[in-house]
């Protein structure tokens, strides 16, 4: 049997950079991987149940979107493979906004106030009473529970009933959110909203501009000097909630001096890079986390030597 330190599913091909730089990493520094989509996960199947291949661990970025991989991890599992980010009914529960919504006002962290309706399959009724649309103020937001790549079917400017009912009928079988809009503070130029990374028990925020979708490095003087360790405090309570890997959130500083949760658990990070796309991820951001697989990988190889994590990044 052909032993691996990791193998790494996908189905994204804008994954490609990023797969083959940890590839790249992993494997000039001793440690074995095995690259897995849709073109070989026949032949994977069938090496995995004849026993003719194993892995110590598994970074998934394609059951959750092929059903074809669903059972990859399942057969790894098996064989005593750690799954990071493992697939479960827990992580649907984290990453449906309108479950993660209750769930976030019952361990008292701040977000808009919402209207949570169901699918349009179950009811094309709104049930929002004109009234309560006028305590959100327009214009309003209007967004689906699950389906959200790439904030498909998001309207950030929402005004009356016949926006929130034209915005459900694009995914019919999701339930959506009617949110009032956060208006964030500006801090040294900068909109004051933010995307932060929980990688494996490092925070890592960054600056993110909810207009342009450009984010930058958050270097830890700016979250001394400007008063920012709330981001920090609030990412560390939804790891304990969402019992994760790695994930990102959304948090905005409000004009009211108020930290607010906006999107919730991403639990598939977008790794594009900066250097390629506009809207990409800084790739020190990037580093970090490959450091982070690497400590976990090296954590299940008891023989490997765990100074080999400092080489890698010396």
């Amino acid at each position: 049997m052909e032993n691996f330190d990791l193998a790494i599913a996908y189905t994204w091909e804008y994954d490609y950079d990023f797969i083959n730089l940890l590839e790249s990493v992993l494997q000039s520094n001793g440690l074995k991987t095995y690259v897995i989509t849709s073109g070989n996960l026949s032949e994977t199947y069938e090496k995995i149940r004849r026993k003719e291949i194993c892995f110590a661990a598994l970074f998934d970025r394609a059951s959750d979107e092929d059903p074809a991989f669903a059972e990859l991890p399942k057969l790894l599992l098996k064989q005593g493979a750690y799954i990071i980010n493992r697939y479960t009914p827990s992580i649907n529960k984290v990453v449906t906004k309108a479950t993660m919504h209750k769930i976030l006002l019952r361990n008292d962290l701040r977000v808009p106030d919402t209207f949570i309706l169901p699918s349009h399959d179950k009811s094309s009724n709104i049930g929002i009473e004109q009234n309560d649309l006028d305590g959100l103020a327009t214009p309003f937001v209007v967004k689906p529970s699950f389906y959200n790549g790439a904030g498909d079917a998001v309207n950030l400017f929402a005004y009356n009933h016949n926006d929130i009912q034209n915005t459900r009928l694009i995914y019919t079988d999701d339930q959506f959110l009617v949110q009032k809009k956060i208006y964030p503070q500006y801090l040294e130029g900068k909109r004051a909203w933010f995307r932060v990374y929980f990688f494996l028990g490092k925070i890592v925020p960054t600056w993110w501009d909810d207009n342009t979708h450009i984010s930058t490095i958050m270097f830890p003087d700016e979250i001394e000097r400007l008063n920012l360790k709330k981001l920090l405090t609030i990412t560390r309570q939804l790891s304990k909630i969402a019992k994760l890997d790695y994930f990102s959130t959304e948090i905005t500083l409000s004009e009211d001096g108020l930290f607010y949760l906006i999107d919730y658990v991403n639990d598939q990070c977008d790794f594009r890079f900066k250097s390629k796309f506009y809207d990409g991820v800084p790739e020190g951001v990037i580093i970090i986390f490959l450091h982070k697989i690497i400590e976990k990988i090296l954590s299940l190889q008891k023989n490997k030597p765990s100074s080999i994590v400092r080489r890698i990044f010396k």
